[in-house]
């Protein structure tokens, strides 16, 4: 005797909750899951194939391949991927109050990731409305050298 298995089903994962995970389907339902064993690592953004189980649970059965992975170091400075399929990395830095500057070295590492990863970066400063004119000025020119290598910067 065979069991009818439901269809497999395309999904997005929107939240990973450590054992379970949330699964949009097709339909804009979210679904939560839990990931077999053997297809490793399921993060954000990824792309994957699940069925659905019992008392409303799904199983994730595959993850399909990333187009990017966003990652940054865990506290033994080894690569953990936080996000997949990411299409483009919005850096939003406050605008720096008066005599501060920019936050460049955050700013930096953003981009390195970005790079790393193939994802492309857009600059966006924000609170930029309440700096004083000469605070406006200096950080236009910081930020110039990050628009001469092609970031875009709004």
């Amino acid at each position: 005797m065979t069991q009818n298995r439901p269809a497999l089903q395309d999904g997005l994962v929107i939240a990973n909750f450590g054992n379970h995970i949330a699964v949009e389907n097709v339909q804009g339902d979210i679904h939560c899951c839990v990931a077999r064993k053997k297809i490793g690592a399921v993060i954000c953004g990824d792309q994957v194939r699940w069925s659905p189980q019992n008392e409303g649970l799904g199983a994730i059965v595959d993850v399909l391949p990333r187009t990017s992975v966003l990652s940054r170091p865990d506290r033994r400075n080894k690569l953990k991927p936080v996000c997949a399929n990411v299409s483009q990395l919005a850096i939003v830095n406050a605008a720096p109050s008066s005599d501060n500057n920019l936050n460049s070295k955050l700013l930096d590492q953003y981009l390195v990731a970005s790079e790393l990863s193939g994802i492309e970066a857009i600059i966006i400063i924000n609170k930029s409305d309440l700096i004083n004119s000469n605070t406006l000025t200096h950080l236009k020119a910081q930020l110039k050298r990050y628009s001469d290598l092609g970031y875009p910067i709004l």
